[in-house]
């Protein structure tokens, strides 16, 4: 078994992958106070409780918060005995990239792309509703040609609430109209049906400036709340950025 890693914000996913099935994926909290100690311990609770921690192969890991890596990668070579794969922009990931800081570009938007190339035919507009919204554009030759960056849904609801005097702290849910009838279900609206008009009304641009018709893709913890609102037609793919590091995994190490 291959072992599939994201390091997000929020939350770090854990993915297991016998042959090309995924056949687990599970969340751990982001939290580097945790140290190596911590994070071994709850690897092997993770492992044992899926039925596989005498099975690891390979493991291969994309982060985007660096005080947690240093964490999780020794933690991770400890339980399984592997050394991970950690993507960086010096791995051969089979992705171009035109005119865009290969320094400054988030590890997860360039999993995602390799998946999404893999899964659908570009020109693609690909939406990742996590921790932040971030909109990633390949070009017609599948080239990342760069995107955008918003807050994600989850995001600009404790913003609302810790950035002003009345606005209370809710649970993301599903609105029950566009029109709200009271506080909460603004928010609601806002929050949810806001994220996709975002991504109609950006797929749209996207698809004026390219000069032609794209394929929206999207992916992300907050997608189930969006897409029953979007109003172009979209693919969801909920595991798309670890089905890109298996991707990548079978590319650099398996080729």
């Amino acid at each position: 078994m291959v072992l599939a890693i994201d390091i997000g914000n929020t939350s770090v996913t854990v993915g297991g992958f016998a042959g090309d099935e995924l056949r687990f994926a599970q969340r751990l909290t982001t939290d580097a106070e945790k140290g190596q100690t911590g994070y071994e311990a709850e690897l092997r609770t993770l492992l044992q409780q899926n039925g596989c921690a005498a099975e690891i192969e390979g493991v291969v890991v994309s982060s985007v918060v660096p005080q947690a890596e240093c964490c999780l990668v020794p933690a991770l070579q400890a339980v399984t005995g592997t050394r991970p794969l950690v993507v960086t922009p010096d791995l051969d990931l089979g992705l171009e990239i035109k005119g865009y800081d290969t320094a400054s570009l988030g590890r997860d938007r360039m999993v995602d792309a390799v998946a999404a190339l893999h899964f659908y035919q570009p020109p693609i507009a690909l939406f990742d509703l996590g921790t932040a919204t971030t909109l990633s554009v390949l070009d017609e030759q599948g080239r990342f040609c760069g995107g955008a960056i918003a807050a994600g849904v989850q995001m600009g609801l404790c913003a609302l609430h810790t950035r002003t005097a009345q606005l209370p702290e809710i649970q993301l849910s599903k609105p029950a109209s566009v029109v709200g009838n009271n506080t909460e279900e603004c928010l609601r609206s806002g929050a949810v049906i806001g994220a996709a008009a975002l991504v109609d009304g950006f797929s749209k641009r996207v698809e004026q400036e390219l000069g032609c018709p794209v394929r929206t893709v999207v992916t992300g913890g907050a997608a189930r709340w969006v897409l029953p609102w979007c109003q172009r037609e979209v693919a969801h793919r909920e595991h798309l950025l670890l089905e890109g590091l298996y991707l990548i995994y079978q590319r650099c190490v398996t080729k």
